[in-house]
């Protein structure tokens, strides 16, 4: 009978490594590769959907100079609301694919999870703390999910914006796409101080998870032990600390 996680804070105490940032970019790279059709299809979409977000402010340029002249608003008027609709067409094709093909991607991800976890030596498992691989194969998971259905389509339609907006500032005047690209080596920096500092911090969030999900185990699967030494109120407060 397994006892209370309470009853043996000290017992496997080890945890699966954590990948790094360049080898989850190359895992993701090689699952990539393996949609070469989507992924190009996706990328153009986003890059039209960014490009067709600057046509709003082109045309608003535009009709402000025809105001200005005490010409016809009109066509301009129809020309941003044509804008508006398109690119809202365009975002929300690119978003879908983006996430269709992160899901597709997660998928694949899934199935390599389950497939190396139940390939796993006795003595690794063995090392390892309880809800470790729980927390692997469900928290985890979940969070790439998250980050593929809504944080990666932001990011590369983010990614995009800025080149299109400075290339169409250079377009205009080489000065306008210089002042646009002194407010680079800012974002550089923030980037510079929060990645090292946020990097840690979420791994620390993901062992949380896993001693959780070892608390919530260990205590449903002691759990006529517990009930027979009257741990109840000893789980629950462990539980509740993790």
């Amino acid at each position: 009978m397994t006892a209370p996680a309470a009853s043996s804070p000290g017992a496997s105490s080890e945890v699966l490594p954590t990948a790094s940032g360049r080898r989850a970019a190359t895992v993701v790279g090689r699952y990539l590769r393996d949609q070469p059709v989507a992924t190009v299809l996706a990328l153009l979409l986003s890059l039209a959907a960014a490009a067709a977000g600057l046509i709003a402010p082109y045309v608003l340029g535009r009709l402000v100079d025809a105001v200005d002249s005490g010409g016809g608003i009109c066509g301009y008027l129809a020309a941003l609301a044509g804008a508006a609709l398109l690119t809202a067409v365009l975002v929300g094709l690119s978003t879908l694919l983006v996430a269709r093909l992160g899901e597709t991607l997660l998928a694949r991800l899934r199935e390599n999870v389950v497939d190396r976890v139940l390939h796993l030596p006795t003595s690794t498992l063995d090392r390892l703390r309880r809800g470790d691989l729980l927390s692997r194969v469900g928290d985890d998971v979940a969070q790439v999910s998250e980050s593929v259905t809504s944080g990666l389509p932001e990011a590369i339609g983010a990614g995009l914006t800025v080149v299109l907006t400075l290339f169409g500032l250079g377009v205009l005047d080489w000065r306008l796409a210089l002042a646009g690209m002194l407010a680079l080596p800012a974002y550089a920096l923030a980037l510079r101080w929060y990645l090292p500092r946020s990097a840690p911090r979420y791994a620390a969030e993901r062992i949380a998870v896993t001693e959780r999900a070892g608390a919530l185990l260990g205590a449903v699967q002691g759990l006529e032990t517990v009930r027979a030494y009257a741990w109840t109120a000893r789980s629950v407060d462990e539980i509740t600390r993790r």
